[in-house]
This record gives structure tokens, sequence and C-alpha cells, in this order.
């Protein structure tokens, strides 16, 4: 962890409060950077639903197979068949 940046010097002050572990947490949130790195973090960037003519909204569905896929039954072993 680099001691002089941004979330080093904000776990340093609320390690007493909070604890190591939560304290890490917290300034990791506040600051938006890494612990160990002290790089800033980057933030996901969410699907977002489209919206259907009619005003519902559309599911986020992958394009691969568009007919629904059946269960595979699970065959039973040789040792519980019936004789």
């Amino acid at each position: 962890m680099p001691l002089n940046t941004r979330v080093g010097r904000c776990v340093t002050k609320l390690r007493n409060k909070y604890g190591y572990g939560k304290a890490i947490g917290i300034c990791q949130h506040s600051t938006k950077q890494n612990y160990l790195t002290g790089k800033t973090t980057r933030n996901k960037k969410t699907r977002r639903r489209k919206k259907t003519k009619r005003g519902g909204m559309k599911r986020n569905v992958s394009h691969g197979s568009k007919h629904k896929t059946r269960k595979k039954r699970h065959k039973k072993s040789r040792r519980h068949r019936r004789k």
C-alpha cells in the first residue's frame, strides 16, 4: 500500500475508530482508489433495458438461441435400475 495516497491517509485516520478492514472499505469507496495500488477504481457500466414501442421494458437476452432449451434428464446409474 502506497502510504502517501488519499486512501492510505484515510485508512490511517479511520483505523482506530472502525477497525482495519472496515476502514479500508470506507476509504476505498470515498476516495475511489484501490488500497493496495493507489490507482483509481473503474466504475462498471450497467446495461440499461431498452424501451419497447408499447412503453414496456425489454429484457437483455443473449442472441445465440431464440428457442427455449429443454432440461436434460439425469441418467440413473446401473446400480439403481430395476432387474
